[in-house]
C-alpha cells in the first residue's frame, strides 16, 4: 500500500486489557466503529497494523481484519527458563512506526504502554509527525502523556465503540421423517 493519511498501530494485548477493564459483560467491542472513528469514515485513507503474540484469533475476527486490509503481525513468543513468554510486540511496533514513517502523515497508536514514549517523541520532534494515542487512563503510561502526542481516552469512546450483544435466536431443531 502506498502513502496514507493515517497509519494505525494496534497493540492487541494492551487494547484487549483496556477494553476488558472498561466494558461490562453484556457489551461487545466494535473494531468496525474504531476504524470508522479513526478515519472519519474514510477507511481507504489509512493503513492498519494489528500486532499480537499469535494469530490464534476467532476465525470470524481474523477474516474481518483480512477483509479490512489489516496487516496482521504475529510476533512469536519465546521460552525463558521453561516458562512461555510473549514475544517482543512493543519492539516490533516501535520499529514499524519508525520504518513506515515516510508512508503516513499521522500515526495512531492504540496502546497506552509507556515503552512507546521515546518512539512517539522521536516521531513528533524528529520526523514532524502528528501522533495520536488511544488508551484507557489506567493503561496510559506517563511517558506517553509527556511525549507530546494527542491522547484520546477509551473511557470517552466506550459508549460509541461498544454495543449490547443480542442473544442468538435458537435454531429450530430439524425434524426427522421416516419414509417407508
Amino acid at each position: 500500500k502506498g502513502n496514507v493519511k493515517f497509519m494505525v498501530f494496534i497493540d492487541a494485548e494492551n487494547l484487549r486489557r483496556a477494553i476488558n477493564d472498561l466494558r461490562n459483560a453484556e457489551q461487545s467491542f466494535s473494531f468496525d466503529r474504531l476504524f470508522d472513528l479513526i478515519s472519519n469514515n474514510g477507511i481507504d485513507s489509512m493503513g492498519v497494523n494489528y500486532y499480537a503474540n499469535s494469530t490464534d484469533l476467532p476465525e470470524d475476527f481474523l477474516q474481518f481484519l483480512i477483509d479490512k486490509g489489516v496487516r496482521i503481525v504475529a510476533v512469536p513468543g519465546k521460552e525463558i527458563r521453561g516458562e512461555r513468554k510473549g514475544g517482543p510486540v512493543d519492539t516490533v511496533i516501535a520499529t514499524d512506526m519508525m520504518d513506515q514513517a515516510d508512508r503516513y502523515e499521522e500515526a495512531v497508536l492504540v496502546s497506552g504502554d509507556g515503552d512507546f514514549g521515546y518512539t512517539v517523541e522521536q516521531l513528533i520532534k524528529e520526523r514532524g509527525k502528528k501522533v495520536t494515542v488511544i488508551s484507557s487512563w489506567r493503561r496510559l503510561g506517563r511517558e506517553l502523556t509527556a511525549s507530546g502526542a494527542q491522547v484520546i481516552l477509551l473511557e470517552d469512546l466506550i459508549p460509541v465503540l461498544t454495543y449490547i450483544r443480542k442473544p442468538k435466536p435458537e435454531q429450530p431443531k430439524p425434524q426427522l421423517r421416516v419414509v417407508s
